[in-house]
């Protein structure tokens, strides 16, 4: 049963997302004559599920197929006899945007603090060079941005504090980053034009 135009849902699937995509893929590898050549088929599927709790505070996930061994990937080999492939827990996450902070601080657009595991908040200003696109930290972030001169000038800064390895035995391993940028339209660029120098 889908409501129509005049019905109303459930209550608790107001302010749910739910989307993912699939993925065929073929991959040719030429090596050199001491290795064989390789063909292989692949696929990807992933789906998240994201729900605004209140108007500041959302928890999502999303699941995807692939290996536990390869954090830059979430492609699946078509391989194995025809053996079941599993799904993979890609997002845990809950977002906390504090709006007590941006209404007392009048120039402060934007402030989100996350916990879980997300989308890497460094990859938005940041290249396919630096980080790849399907890393997704575990960890801690926050990320602030503020608006100047009419919304012309944003700068903005974003803290991670990231969990590699925790160990009973040994020291764990940590990762602390700090980015920070600003965000400019050039004179006689409307600011939401979209044309703009980071």
């Amino acid at each position: 049963y889908l409501p129509g135009t005049a019905e109303k849902g459930p209550q608790w699937l107001e302010g749910m997302k739910m989307g993912g995509d699939f993925r065929l893929r073929y991959e040719g590898i030429n090596q050199n004559e001491a290795t064989r050549d390789r063909n292989r088929f692949r696929y990807r599927l992933r789906w998240k599920i994201e729900k605004q709790l209140t108007e500041n505070l959302d928890l999502g996930f999303r699941l995807v197929n692939g290996t536990t061994t390869d954090p830059t990937s979430t492609n699946q080999t078509m391989t194995g006899d025809f053996s079941y492939k599993s799904f993979l827990l890609d997002q845990a996450y809950v977002k906390y945007r504090p709006t007590f902070l941006t209404d007392r601080i009048s120039s402060l657009e934007k402030a989100e603090f996350g916990g879980g595991k997300f989308e890497n908040p460094f990859q938005k200003n940041s290249s396919g060079m630096v980080w790849d696109s399907d890393v997704m930290p575990e960890g801690f972030y926050e990320s602030f941005q503020l608006s100047l001169q009419d919304g012309k000038l944003k700068p903005f800064a974003t803290l991670g504090q990231y969990l590699l390895q925790e160990n009973t035995s040994a020291p764990d391993a940590e990762m602390y980053g700090f980015q920070t940028g600003v965000r400019w339209t050039p004179p006689g660029a409307a600011k939401d034009s979209g044309a703009e120098v980071t």
